[in-house]
């Protein structure tokens, strides 16, 4: 947990988790106002959160990051597609299934358990490249 609570102090990567969060919220009332449009609206709000994230985003925050700036944008940017994917699918299954309600909470939950430990498998695997070469 405290590497989630420094990971966020972060001002890209806050910047990133709004974007992830608005994604959710515009999925979510899209799929309740206009149920029989989602193939069209889940793909546009996607396009919608990367031009976002790429219009607005913090470069005051790259200074640090040096020679792999421009990388790092682009990594945030394609974790920004793959999990709005994931979030775009978990408010179509709140939304279209309601009556399965069990179901729907263990695929939400096992999502959230895999996304958890993929996160932290690459910092552990980050962490030890860093050390395995002699950096701190």
């Amino acid at each position: 947990m405290k590497g989630l609570i420094e990971w966020l102090s972060a001002k890209e990567n806050a910047y990133f988790a709004l974007h992830l969060a608005a994604v959710f919220v515009v999925s979510l009332a899209a799929e309740l106002f206009y149920p029989n449009a989602t193939k069209t609206l889940f793909p546009g709000v996607l396009m919608l959160a990367a031009a976002s994230f790429t219009y607005f985003y913090p470069i005051e925050a790259i200074k640090k990051q040096g020679l792999f700036a421009e990388y790092l944008i682009e990594l945030r940017l394609l974790w920004l597609v793959v999990l709005g994917a994931l979030v775009e699918y978990v408010a179509y299954s709140l939304c279209a299934c309601q009556f399965m309600l069990v179901e729907n909470a263990l695929i939400i939950a096992s999502g959230i358990a895999a996304l958890v430990i993929a996160f932290y498998s690459r910092s552990r695997l980050q962490e030890k490249l860093v050390k395995n070469r002699g950096w701190k």
